[in-house]
Parts: structure tokens; sequence; C-alpha cells
């Protein structure tokens, strides 16, 4: 295991606020290690080169600060445990079922790879073995339950409501600044600039087709920031209608419904073409 520059600043930050900083502090800072969904934080060469993304390992630090002694949460987490029963035992069901099911079945199924592999064709399929997939897969169902609980609880504190949902807004904000930036490099040939983030170990994809090019920001993919910037969208505008912080959900769901909308999943042209030939209107 070997952290990466990603990890160590985690690390630093994430200790600073367990010790001088609030749950809501820290919660907000786990949400922007979110946005680098393309990032590592902790290589794991024994498991074939996995990796821990930004958040993952930012949330340890939270569950830290919860049970800090004399100020633990613990009654707090059981009941949010409680409130997302379904989700807790889906979880533990997957992450348990990703080391037991792989083994009870090894050899008698056939399944795609999820790691590149010499392929004779798109279509090829391999027996069915465990693999270090299983452990980061079980971690990573884990780590989406203990966000959940996490977000339940700091959610409670109803004074820190102004506080998280500025903190979402800027989220979206600064979503759709990293976009744009990402295509205004693009447009410059200078897009590897943002290739710094995206130093995870599994696929990263630049997505072009006669010099149109997908949005994707630091994500490994277009899809990826596609689906992130979608549910900010979406909690925005449900906070913008609820007239919940209107001036700042309003402005943040514009901005997002703008770029999401008009230039998500649209290309811009990076080889001098005209302008009115830069932007693809196709879904």
């Amino acid at each position: 295991m070997s952290p990466t520059s990603f990890g160590l600043v985690i690390a630093l930050i994430g200790a600073l606020l367990v010790v001088r900083g609030t749950m809501a502090g820290l919660f907000v800072f786990v949400l922007f290690c979110s946005l680098f969904n393309g990032s590592s934080a902790i290589d794991l060469p024994a498991l074939g080169w996995a990796t821990i993304q930004p958040p993952f390992f930012a949330i340890i630090f939270l569950i830290g600060r919860m049970c800090i002694p004399g100020q633990t949460q613990f009654v707090p987490m059981g009941d949010a445990a409680r409130k997302h029963g379904l989700l807790v035992a889906y979880c533990i069901y997957s992450a348990a079922t990703a080391f037991i099911l792989p083994t009870l079945f090894e050899g008698e199924i056939n399944v795609a790879p999820m790691r590149a592999v010499k392929l004779k064709t798109y279509f090829d399929v391999f027996p069915l073995h465990p693999s270090s997939q299983n452990i980061t897969t079980a971690f990573y169902i884990l780590g989406t339950m203990a966000a959940a609980i996490c977000t339940s609880v700091v959610a409670r504190d109803k004074t820190k409501t102004n506080f998280l949902v500025g903190a979402l807004a800027l989220l979206t904000v600064t979503h759709v600044f990293i976009g744009l930036l990402g295509l205004a490099l693009a447009n410059m040939k200078m897009g590897g600039l943002l290739d710094f983030f995206r130093n995870a170990s599994y696929a990263q994809l630049n997505q072009q087709y006669n010099g149109f090019i997908r949005i994707n920001g630091v994500s490994p993919e277009a899809s990826t920031y596609a689906s992130y910037g979608y549910v900010l969208l979406v909690l925005m505008t449900e906070m913008w209608l609820r007239n919940v912080r209107p001036k700042a959900t309003g402005f943040a769901a514009l901005a997002m419904f703008l770029h999401h909308g008009l230039l998500q999943h649209r290309c811009l042209c990076a080889d001098g073409a005209y302008p009115g030939d830069c932007l693809s209107w196709q879904h």
C-alpha cells in the first residue's frame, strides 16, 4: 500500500480537521474530494494496482471524528443505519458475496473481464475466479454504506443547514468550472495539464471523434463526469424549488443546467474548424 501525493494531502488536511475542525467541515471536505473521481489517494500494488479514490480515503477521517471519545456519535450512527436499513443490508450482502460467490462458483460460469487482457474479440469471456477486484468491490460498497450513514448524522444538526447547502452550491459551481477549464485547455491543445489529477490505475479516457472532444474534466471518462453533474443538478433544483437558500441554489442549478444541458455530451472542436461546427447537439 503506497499513498500518492493526493493521499498525503488528504491525510494532512483530514488529520487537521479531526483535531481542530467539525464534523460538518470534514463532511464538506469529503464532498470536495469526490470531485476527483479519476484520482488515486492510495495505490495497492498487492491487489493488482487497485486504487482507493480520494473520497473513500477522506471518509475514514470523518468516521474517526465521529468516534472521538467524549464526542462519539454512536447513537446517531445507529439511528442512521436503521433508517437506511435496506441500503445497509444490501451493502453488507454485496460485500460478503463479493468474496463468497466467486469461490462458490469458481470455474462454473464465464464472465467478461473487468481489466484489460489479451482478447481475440470484444465478446471473449473467461472462467469466473476470485481476484483482487472482489476486495476492492467490497471496500467501495462498504464505503457507500458509510457515506450514507455519515451524511445522515451530519444532516441531523439543523444549525449547519445553511453551511452545508452553501457548500453544495459551491461544489456544483466548482464542478462546472472544472469541466469548462478542461474544454478550454483541450481547445488550446493543453488538455494534458489535467491528467495530473487522473492518476488512478483504471482506464482514463479522452474521447474524441472527428475533432470533437467529450467533456470529462478530471473524471476518468465523460459519462462519469456527466452522471456526477446530473446528481448535483437535481439536488440544486430541488433545493431551489423548496426555497432553501434560493439565490445560491438557484444560481448553481442554472449554471449546471446550462453546462450539463447545453454542453455535456456535446463536444468542443479542437482542430481549428469554424465556430459554428464546434458544438455537436447530438446526445
